[in-house]
């Protein structure tokens, strides 16, 4: 997908846009405004997790929880394009074991094409999935690859 920066956007302050300080306006392909990060309000989640909105209610201590397919999945409309290169999956505070065994993390702009972008390994209570450069994508896809002990759960997720 290829985006222009408007204004004078060096290298480094291209780097600070992920920070959440920008002084110039990402334009797409199309002309559009892009988003670092949409309020959670914009955000539509689906999937075959049971209460999927909770992924994203700003309270922690409510969860949304995967299926016992093998390859649940969680699927996250921004609302609009956005740049981050970081997710961040906080399993809620009470789930210790509540983390998948392997996750692909894959992002599309326009929910048709998807890219493969990073596997991780689930990890207790928070999972960190630092991706590979700026990331530009209106949906994102976490799919489960390798299950956990048991069905994984999503008290809140972030993007930076």
């Amino acid at each position: 997908m290829r985006f222009r920066v408007c204004a004078c956007v060096t290298a480094v302050a291209a780097a600070s846009l992920l920070g959440g300080c920008m002084r110039g306006q990402i334009i797409d392909h199309e002309g559009r405004a892009i988003a670092l990060i949409t309020p959670k309000s914009q955000w539509k989640l689906s999937g075959d997790f049971t209460d999927a909105a909770k992924a994203a209610d700003d309270n922690v201590n409510t969860v949304a929880t995967s299926s016992d397919s093998p390859t649940s999945y969680l699927q996250i409309d921004l609302g609009k394009p956005c740049v981050f290169n970081l997710i961040i999956i906080d399993h809620g505070p009470d789930n210790q074991h509540n983390f998948p065994g392997r996750l692909v993390v894959m992002t599309s702009y326009d929910g048709k094409n998807w890219t493969t972008e990073y596997v991780v390994h689930g990890t207790r209570r928070i999972t960190y999935i630092p991706l590979v450069g700026a990331k530009l994508a209106r949906y994102v896809r976490l799919v489960t690859q390798v299950r956990g002990e048991q069905p994984w759960t999503v008290g809140e997720i972030y993007f930076q």
